[in-house]
């Protein structure tokens, strides 16, 4: 797994997780790496998760616990990108409804960087 961090010019932090598939052990480093950015560079964040093909609860449970760290410390975060099978899963969830969620082609457009 590859984590890619971008400041951005709009005050948030693009972070992209370059996996196909999120072990339990990865969800934990990509977790650790996120609130360390948000400590130390900006409580707006823009997840990219495109490289994720497959999301079970491991994925869900990385999103869930990002989101709660950034909504208590008054950030802000957006996912990117989702790919076909995490997007159908954070829908029938509703998650997308506390979610803000930008489609591949508005991350390229803003930040140049899309699956």
């Amino acid at each position: 797994m590859k984590i890619i961090i971008k400041q951005l010019k709009d005050e948030f932090v693009y972070i992209k997780i370059d996996t196909k598939q999120l072990t339990f052990e990865q969800a934990q480093d990509a977790k650790q790496t996120v609130i360390e950015t948000i400590e130390n560079d900006s409580k707006k964040i823009n997840l990219d998760l495109s490289s994720i093909v497959f999301m079970d609860s491991i994925g869900l449970g990385l999103i869930v616990s990002i989101y709660r760290y950034v909504h208590k410390v008054g950030g802000e975060m957006r996912l990117c990108s989702l790919a076909k099978q995490p997007n159908e899963l954070i829908s029938m969830l509703g998650l997308d409804q506390l979610l803000t969620l930008l489609s591949c082609q508005d991350c390229l457009i803003e930040y140049g960087e899309c699956k």
